[in-house]
């Protein structure tokens, strides 16, 4: 194993990307390399640890190995293979924490703003509706598969009373919501009920009807009176 080979393990060493045969065959080639060239690797792998010593502290994803070898092999001489290594080790590890962080505050904001609502909603029935044996559900799905709004209605046919939930549908800067009854067509039959959203976890009660047990929908009705179907029974 050359210097160069030696330099290049002993990068992907720090990154903690060496597999077990592989850091067993470095660790043997280190040992035999001349002084001169130890000391060149310690040098470089101290560098190294200097200039990433503040990234951030978390798994990286699977491909980081493939962009650190790329880097490697790309780079032509020791100083600009640690640059290399560095910028994409510390890049990708960045973008994870990003990732990371943002995935648990949106988790944390659904589990907050949901379980406040079920607390302390102003629909106290809700609670005995999801509950109860002999209530009705109907699910929604939305139209655009790329969207991360859920929702649901939930009837307690003893009350006659019906509750709908949703999570992350959008705020509309102008006009309404409206729970809608469709044909096998899918065409506006007519309206249930209006309601908005807050963007978050919302909710609104209003009277059960034997519609929701049909083909309905959440549409959204613009300023200009035009309305476009949001969610659709889900399948």
């Amino acid at each position: 194993m050359n210097a160069q080979q030696l330099l290049e393990m002993a990068l992907l060493d720090s990154c903690g990307l060496l597999e077990a045969d592989e850091l067993e065959r470095f660790e043997q080639g280190f040992a035999q390399a001349p002084e001169s060239i130890k000391a060149q690797i310690r040098r470089e792998q101290s560098r190294f640890a200097d200039q990433s010593e503040l990234l951030p502290d978390v798994t990286p994803r699977p491909e980081l190995r493939r962009l650190v070898v790329d880097a490697v092999k790309r780079a032509a001489g020791a100083a600009s293979i640690v640059l290399a290594v560095t910028t994409v080790f510390g890049g990708v590890l960045s973008m994870e924490l990003r990732n990371q962080i943002e995935d648990m505050g949106d988790r944390i904001s659904s589990i907050t703003s949901a379980d406040h609502f079920l607390r302390y909603g102003n629909m106290p029935g809700l609670r005995d509706a999801m509950m109860s044996p002999s209530s009705e559900r109907v699910l929604f799905q939305p139209v655009d598969a790329s969207s991360g709004t859920t929702a649901a209605i939930y009837s307690d046919t003893d009350t006659s009373r019906s509750y709908f939930v949703c999570n992350r549908l959008p705020v509309l800067g102008a006009g309404q919501y409206e729970l809608v009854v469709l044909d096998d067509d899918h065409k506006y039959v007519s309206t249930i009920t209006t309601f908005s959203s807050n963007g978050e976890t919302d909710g609104h009660e209003f009277a059960f009807t034997g519609e929701l047990r049909g083909n309905v929908a959440i549409a959204a009705r613009t300023a200009s009176g035009a309305l476009e179907i949001i969610m659709i029974v889900a399948a």
